[in-house]
């Protein structure tokens, strides 16, 4: 099972790479008080916004395409350097892993909804300071094919026969706290670039595995099953810290 998180790391090392050309230092201990902050503060910016004249309230589209997937998003300008931002992301993506002899068909599923809130500290320049919540819905599924001999569950040697099809899925918090820098601002510029690298504290990962055999309800093979999911959850607890980066195009829609 371990070999199927390298056909996961191979998707996402090149931006890993690239994102370890930067460091972050987070103290969060204390997620549910921020979380609760985070909103009040959007709440907040949002009704400024509401009270905003409409002739100085830039608004923006941008398309982009990152680690959370492909997007789309709109900017407003809410007072002098201080935008929101609401976007929507998806993106599916199928491949084959095999461990022990046993092949998996694993879709990698991402589909989120984000909330930001950029401070640009330079007037009428592009870099900015975000924070913000991805509401996440991002998830691994995973379904192996049957095959004759055995399969090792936890250690364990168990005939594929009698275990029948195993089934899982790795999900995550769904909602993740968001720190990051950027560049561009599609409610000030005509055309530009839209640009993002942060991290997404989106907990540890929560992973579910079954068999459709008749080992299914077997107490010792249950435990294996158990052995298993927390072996996937530590050699993946490392995503718990997901890297944000995105790249895209920005048009501004206002006059």
């Amino acid at each position: 099972m371990v070999h199927l998180l390298s056909q996961l790391d191979e998707l996402i090392l090149p931006v890993l790479q690239l994102s370890n050309t930067y460091s972050w230092t987070i103290t969060f201990k204390n997620k549910e008080h921020v979380l609760k902050k985070m909103i009040s503060i959007l709440a907040f910016c949002a009704l400024i916004g509401a009270f905003s004249s409409t002739s100085h309230a830039g608004i923006g589209i941008a398309g982009r395409a990152g680690t959370l997937g492909i997007g789309v998003e709109v900017t407003q300008s809410l007072v002098p350097m201080l935008n929101v931002r609401g976007g929507l992301n998806w993106f599916n993506y199928s491949f084959d892993g095999n461990e022990s002899g046993v092949n998996y068909n694993i879709d990698l599923k991402l589909k989120s909804f984000t909330a930001m809130l950029d401070f640009h500290p330079i007037p009428l320049m592009g870099f900015r300071l975000t924070g913000g919540i991805v509401f996440n819905s991002n998830g691994l599924e995973m379904v192996s094919d049957q095959i004759s001999g055995t399969i090792e569950v936890g250690g364990q040697q168990y005939p594929t026969g009698d275990v029948g099809n195993l089934v899982g899925n790795v999900d995550f918090k769904s909602t993740a706290p968001y720190f990051g820098i950027g560049w561009g601002n599609a409610a000030n510029s005509r055309i530009g670039l839209a640009i993002d690298l942060g991290i997404a504290l989106q907990g540890s990962p929560q992973v579910e595995l079954s068999a459709t055999g008749v080992l299914a309800s077997d107490q010792t093979f249950r435990s294996s099953m158990n052995r298993e999911v927390q072996e996937l959850e530590d050699e993946i607890s490392g995503f718990k810290y997901y890297p944000v980066i995105s790249i895209g195009l920005s048009f501004k829609i206002t006059p």
